[in-house]
């Protein structure tokens, strides 16, 4: 996507539920992410489809993609993470 006059900006809003380890020798429990992607220039900003959205993170200075979703009709994509990314 390019910057200029006239280019649609997105604006990603994420919200995420959490859950907690059962113990430390487990493996953390994978987490459930819904980000929704609207046009933040139009009034009321309307979602938008088919953005690929993606999560990722640094582990030891090293960046790994954790999850990729395509948004659906309403602007929704579900990402599921592992807890240690939380």
């Amino acid at each position: 996507m390019r910057d200029g006059p006239g280019s649609p900006v997105l604006l990603l809003l994420g919200m995420g539920c959490a859950a907690l380890a059962a113990a430390a020798q487990t493996p953390a429990p994978q987490l459930s992410v819904t980000v929704i992607v609207t046009n933040a220039i139009a009034r009321p900003p309307p979602p938008v489809k088919a953005v690929r959205v993606s999560l990722s993170h640094l582990e030891s200075s090293v960046q790994i993609t954790e999850a990729q979703q395509v948004t659906n009709s309403q602007g929704r994509a579900l990402l599921v993470v592992s807890g240690d990314v939380a």
